[in-house]
């Protein structure tokens, strides 16, 4: 599908935002995707995700550009949050997407976050990232923004 990336096969997938480049939720899930996490600020309908059999889990976070102090408690809470819901859908099979806008900073946070938490060194998280996405962490002041955040959750 296309704008898709799998950061792992079949298990956590990325992607911008239908406000940026508009998606199919049948195709979706056609192409394996099960569950969707949104981490954008503009949600709009979100039954659409019901009613096309996907689960789904809101949890808007601010695009700062550049990111504040607040940002950081913030961020650490939502990617905590999601990474925790994202491993429930692991253990059952159910692969996941992950989104924000435009696909690049909140989306390479939580993929970034994932891969960590799977034993990648946060540098080699964040490379791994850009390497599907080159535009991960390009916002004035993500670069430095995703390793706050990484290290402050690193357990």
């Amino acid at each position: 599908m296309k704008h898709l990336y799998w950061m792992v096969d079949g298990v956590l997938a990325g992607r911008c935002g239908p406000c940026s480049e508009p998606w199919d939720l049948a195709q979706l899930k056609q192409s394996g995707i099960g569950a969707v996490v949104s981490l954008c600020e503009v949600a709009g309908d979100l039954s659409v995700f019901a009613d096309a059999g996907l689960e789904h889990l809101y949890l808007p976070m601010a695009r700062n550009v550049p990111p504040t102090d607040a940002d950081l408690q913030i961020a650490a809470d939502i990617m905590q949050r999601s990474l925790g819901w994202i491993a429930e859908r692991e253990l059952r099979g159910v692969p996941v997407l992950v989104h924000c806008s435009l696909g690049n900073d909140r989306t390479g946070l939580l993929l970034a976050s994932y891969l960590m938490m799977q034993g990648a060194a946060p540098v080699h998280a964040v490379s791994q990232v850009r390497s599907y996405r080159d535009a991960a962490f390009t916002a004035e002041g993500w670069d430095q923004f995703v390793y706050d955040v990484l290290y402050s959750i690193q357990s």
